[in-house]
């Protein structure tokens, strides 16, 4: 039976106008309603009623909610919402006991509001009779099974395993589950369907993986063991969450009685180099549970592992695999992995050690702000929106969000704040669990929501629970933040016909090609029971806890470009941008803009096969001005072992080529001293600590901090002694690298709040390509350990296309830049590391006319421009508007600059140049054809010479002779090509002016008959 004592409520809100509401509660659960008496005019009403529902021998899943809606009752029109409140099912589940609730209200669009409903909560797990015993109940091969608390449950025809009282499964063993087969009369078994005559049999065990291994410094490998016949998979190297997706085929020709009774081991194991291998978990079960299952297999199972020692209790790490028993006769199942891992229901598919039970824990999400979110509809939705009630939608807006908030396949979610790209969520979401946990990640999304369609996803994240956590007797539990996490996806320019197989990147799936946005969370865990509700606001003073989190400084990102080649756009102009977050980026106007791009410019070939950007001399450089946390002593700390890191990476790789050099001994041995004396020497320098009033830091920044500490120790102790003993370098060299690889894993930020930078190519409004980079790699420090690998130094970037599923076989350009991060007041730094060059700041304007009827005009209706106006044409920019800043002054007259690529003929690099030439005739209809007014043009219409009097310019030579070109939509003697050969380059008009037939198209350096100009 479930009961709800409904005691009380208070502070209702009032929803009459003369007089107050007459409150009462009404639930619904499983089908069947129930309600209590309705209070007259009371706002503080006292009901003492029990809602009672009988299971009638079917429990509740562990999933189940109970809602619970406060109403005002009305003679006439309807009953209208005073709140409501959601109640998890899952602690009543869980045995213990009745529970007195106090739970706030909310409205229909979840936020809270001034009532509180107070509710006594109790379970008494239903009478289950059992069915009629006997081979002929069970010949019925009944498919139904019943879900029972601390009972069992009838899976298929004739398999029946045990159940906890969540409904997790259990597995039993040998005589205690043929036991409870016959107790239940649930039939016969396979087992018992085969003569006992020596039968052949296969055994096929697949390992695919592990997780949550308990431990630190872990090699973990798993040995099957199938009787005395025993296999191992292969080590996987410095990982709690080994993949080792290996099969394993055993043979045994037995009398099938002997077979059934013949255990099955899973055995994880740590193997060191050094040392014995030391058991981590171990799972038994015999062949003949595994054989009564359908299909004889279990497919895709999570085993819980278990301490060897069978005193010590709880989870040591989960293992998933599949077991096939082959007769004659059988098929082997599919044995292999679901495709999408996120939406396995983990839970479902638990095999545990007879007797175990899993802790009921819960995660604790408080959800405090997003900021930054793209705009997700368009101003005819948000019409629509307005239309039908759902408030009014900022122009610039356009953007109505929420959170989720997921876990082993289980969600929850905040209300719905409308229209806003700056929501205050305020919410705090609570997630049950059963610890230890399977799932190795968190998963968070923010979603846009939308009454007229589904909801859109704005960006998802993921938070690896390893980095948060450390399993052990000396770790912790999950926790986090308070801290920003980052969203990336899709482009964040809105278009109403999708990006393409752009969609997928906003479901974290690829790599996010932009920033999206990012919210402020954090996270807590607790053991021993399972939240009591989905929900609840976050009260005032816990939400003044996170000022210190909020505060901002100013950050510069400067980037010198050296060169780009490799450019495959070779018909418009293309730049450059920069940007962090929404700072840099030329299409976004919530920020200041700053000078994140480079100029528009034609590509040029290159005389072999690539395009290139004829910067010469003169490199742009640009600048991003941002505001961002201070979270530089997590990011220094994060550099500085990844210094460690590959220090000891380049050490080892030159000890190992001494010993294939088979150097002398006293040379081979110095030179292994040296590796460990340099290791020693990184491990034992002081990690970074914050700056104490400046630098906020939250529980996880401590715990992180002693944890380091304290293996970066271990470490110090076994380099020590490896020196003084090593006998065998090659195994010395081995144990360094495992040392490495421990340094590897603790070189892990979880709380990087800082968005990665990120370029892009573009040609117009249109990005074409992208390379993203981590913010750390590029922080300055004043400790040069402490920098990024890349602060200030040249690197070679290669963009590549957005898309989950990128074109991999074309590059779409290749960049040599060099990258700077730091704070305002650390610039210098940048300076003082370009001493060799001159930095110059141009004030730059384009000037644009129109021609008509051939005059040259700043109106019209093909002036689509301002008269003088940025490179894109969309911002005014005269030039007696610019105004130095102060202490800043003109170094001369404004001059014309040319576009580079006007200093290049069009066939400048090429050894082969095609010549083509359009003749053009027109006829009436019914007519015949005659030849037009303008006889002979190029490919944009503009008047050519006839092909008879093209001559080729100095240097160059014919190399055959003109032909038809009929691969087109013209007639036979429409068109007339010729291939000219040699390699020149000559100067162009350095006039300093474009030309296109329209703004918006490729600009060239000729002049055409009607163009638009832009200088």
């Amino acid at each position: 039976m479930l009961r709800a004592h409904v005691l009380s409520a208070s502070n209702l809100p009032n929803a009459e106008s003369v007089g107050k509401s007459d409150p009462y509660v009404t639930t619904v659960f499983q089908g069947v309603k129930r309600k209590t008496t309705v209070k007259k005019g009371e706002l503080n009403p006292e009901w003492n009623e029990k809602l009672e529902w009988e299971l009638t021998g079917k429990a509740p899943s562990a999933e189940e909610k109970l809602e619970m809606l406060v109403k005002d009752y009305d003679h006439i029109g309807r009953n209208r919402l005073l709140g409501k409140t959601t109640i998890l099912l899952r602690n009543l589940m869980s045995g213990q006991g009745p529970q007195d609730l106090e739970l706030q209200l909310v409205d229909h669009d979840q936020r809270p509001t001034t009532g509180m409903l107070r509710v006594r909560m109790e379970y008494t797990p239903p009478k289950v009779a059992a069915p009629a015993a006997g081979p002929a109940a069970g010949a019925a091969g009944s498919k139904s099974g019943t879900n029972v608390a601390g009972g069992t449950r009838a899976v298929g025809s004739y398999e029946a395993i045990q159940t906890t009282s969540s409904g997790d499964i259990v597995m039993g063993q040998g005589a205690e589950y043929s036991a409870a087969l016959e107790h239940l009369g649930a039939g016969p078994r396979y087992r018992d369907l085969l003569p006992n005559k020596e039968t052949k049999f296969q055994v096929r065990v697949k390992v695919v993986e592990g997780r949550g291994l308990i431990g630190s410094d872990l090699n973990p490998t798993c040995r099957v063991s199938l009787g005395n016949d025993g296999k191992s998979t292969r080590v996987q190297k410095a990982t709690c969450n080994p993949w080792y997706d290996e099969i394993f085929f055993f043979y045994m020709k037995k009398l099938p009685s002997e077979v059934w009774d013949t255990p099955v081991e899973f055995r994880v194991c740590n193997s060191r180099m050094l040392r014995s291998k030391v058991v981590l978990g171990v799972f038994k079960l015999d062949l003949g549970t595994v054989y009564d299952q359908p299909l004889h297999a279990f497919v895709n199972k999570w085993l819980a592992l278990t301490a060897l020692d069978e005193d010590a209790g709880g989870v040591m790490g989960y293992l998933k695999v599949s077991i096939a028993i082959m007769g004659p006769n059988d098929e082997c199942p599919n044995l292999k992995p679901p495709g999408n891992a996120e939406q396995e229901d983990v839970e479902q598919n638990l095999l545990f050690p007879a007797g175990l039970r899993l802790a009921p824990a819960g995660f604790h999400l408080s959800v405090y702000q997003a900021e930054d979110l793209p705009r997700m509809d368009t101003g005819a939705l948000s019409t629509v929106k307005k239309v039908l009630g759902f408030g009014s939608v900022s122009s610039k807006q356009l953007v109505d969000p929420y959170f989720v908030f997921c876990f082993a396949g289980k969600e929850v979610q905040t209300p719905v704040v409308y229209s806003t790209d700056h929501p205050d969520f305020k919410q705090r979401l609570h997630l049950g669990f059963q610890f230890p946990a399977f799932a190795n990640k968190l998963k968070l999304l923010l979603k846009d929501w939308d009454r007229v369609s589904d909801s859109d996803l704005i960006g998802t994240t993921f938070i690896p629970l390893p980095s948060i956590s450390v399993a052990g007797e000396d770790g912790f539990l999950p926790t986090f933040g308070p801290c920003f996490v980052n969203f990336y996806g899709s482009t964040r320019e809105f278009s109403i016909f999708g990006k393409d197989d752009q969609e997928t990147l906003d479901e974290g799936e690829g790599e996010g090609c932009a920033y999206r946005g990012r919210c402020l969370v954090a996270l807590r865990t607790t053991v021993g029971e399972f939240p009591n509700v989905a929900s609840e606001p976050i009260d005032f003073e816990d939400g003044l806890k996170i000022d210190s989190f909020l505060r901002r400084r100013k950050y510069l990102v400067h980037c010198a470009f050296e060169d780009a080649t490799m450019v495959s756009e070779v018909d418009k102009p293309v730049e450059f941008e920069v940007s962090m977050g929404n700072y840099g980026n030329k299409f976004e106007d919530s920020v200041m803009p700053s000078p994140s791009f480079t100029q528009p410019t034609n590509a040029v070939f290159d005389g072999c096969m690539y395009y290139f950007l004829p910067w010469s001399g003169a490199k742009p450089c640009v600048t991003v001005h941002c505001q961002w946390e201070d979270i530089s002593h997590r990011l220094h700390t994060l550099n500085m072992l990844l210094m460690t890191v590959e220090t000891l990476k380049r050490s080892l790789a030159a000890l190992r080529t001494s010993i294939q050099a088979a150097k002398g001994a006293e040379e081979l041995a110095a030179e292994f001293v040296g590796v460990c004396d340099q290791l020693l020497r990184n491990c034992r320098i002081p990690l970074p600590t914050p700056e104490p009033h400046v630098q906020s830091t939250n529980l996880l920044d401590n715990l992180l901090f002693g944890q380091r500490r304290a293996k970066l120790d271990n470490i110090i102790k076994g380099v020590l002694q490896l020196r003084e003993t090593a006998t065998d370098l090659e195994e010395a060299a081995d144990q360094l690298e495992e040392y490495g690889a421990t340094l590897r894993d603790l070189a892990v930020e979880p709380q990087n709040s800082m968005p990665d930078i990120i370029i892009w190519m573009l040609s117009g409004k249109k990005r074409l390509a992208y390379c993203r980079i981590p913010a750390h790699t590029i922080l300055y420090a004043g400790d040069e350990r402490q920098s990024g690998a890349d602060c200030g130094r040249l690197r070679t970037v290669q963009l590549k296309f957005p898309g989950a599923r990128p074109n991999k076989q074309k590059i779409p350009a290749l960049l040599r830049v060099r990258l700077w991060l730091g704070k305002e007041q650390e610039s210098k730094a940048w300076i003082a590391g370009h001493r060799d060059a001159e930095t110059v700041v141009y004030a730059e304007t384009y000037e644009n006319q129109s021609s008509i009827a051939g005059h040259w005009v700043t109106k019209g209706p093909t002036m689509t421009r301002p008269k003088w106006s940025d490179a894109g044409g969309d911002m005014l920019l005269p030039r007696d508007g610019f105004m130095p800043p102060d202490g800043w002054r003109f170094d001369g007259n404004w001059f014309v600059d040319p576009e580079p690529s006007l200093f290049y003929e069009a066939d400048a690099g090429h050894s082969t140049y095609l010549e083509d030439v359009f003749e053009n005739e027109n006829r009436l209809p019914a007519g015949s054809w005659m030849p037009a007014l303008t006889q002979w043009t190029d490919v944009r219409g503009d008047p050519s010479q006839q092909r008879d009097q093209i001559v080729t310019p100095p240097g160059w030579e014919w190399n055959d002779a003109w032909t038809v070109d009929l691969n087109r939509a013209v007639d036979e003697e429409a068109g007339v090509l010729r291939r000219v050969h040699t390699g020149r380059q000559t100067e162009a008009d350095k006039e300093g002016w474009e030309y296109a037939p329209l703004f918006g198209l490729k600009f060239h350096a000729p002049r055409a008959k009607a163009v638009a100009t832009s200088g």
